[in-house]
């Protein structure tokens, strides 16, 4: 947010890809701590096939008043924008600031039809991410 821009770092999503070859085994979008903004669409635009999204959440409120990470809401919004086969919600009940747990994501994600892509892991757990042969 505009308001708080120069008190905090600047933050921003990254795409990763894991190949072997040439070819592209995982690509997987990490949200970091980024809000909705237009620019997002073209993540969408450029990588269709999302094979998994970290999307941090948490909607962490700085001075109680401005949220400076996604509420569940926004992070189910960026699930149906980006459409990854899996979403990992991560990020989001780690300080007393945040006010949006996991709870609100997987409504939001049952309310837009993206639950389905959740993939909830608790702390400490582990997971496979199969990976694919890409061209």
């Amino acid at each position: 947010p505009a308001g708080v821009a120069r008190l905090l770092p600047p933050v921003m999503g990254t795409v990763l890809e894991l190949a072997r070859e040439g070819a592209c085994l995982l690509r997987t979008y990490v949200s970091g701590d980024t809000m909705p903004i237009a620019e997002l669409r073209q993540v969408a635009q450029r990588y269709p096939d999302l094979d998994v999204m970290v999307v941090h959440l948490g909607g962490t409120k700085v001075f109680g008043l401005v949220t400076v990470t996604m509420t569940g809401e926004q992070g189910a919004e960026l699930t149906d924008l980006l459409r990854p086969s899996r979403a990992v919600p991560v990020h989001r009940d780690d300080y007393t600031v945040m006010t949006s747990g996991l709870e609100d994501y997987l409504a939001a994600a049952r309310q837009r039809g993206v639950v389905d892509r959740v993939l909830s892991v608790q702390r400490g757990q582990e997971v496979d991410l199969p990976t694919r042969l890409r061209g």
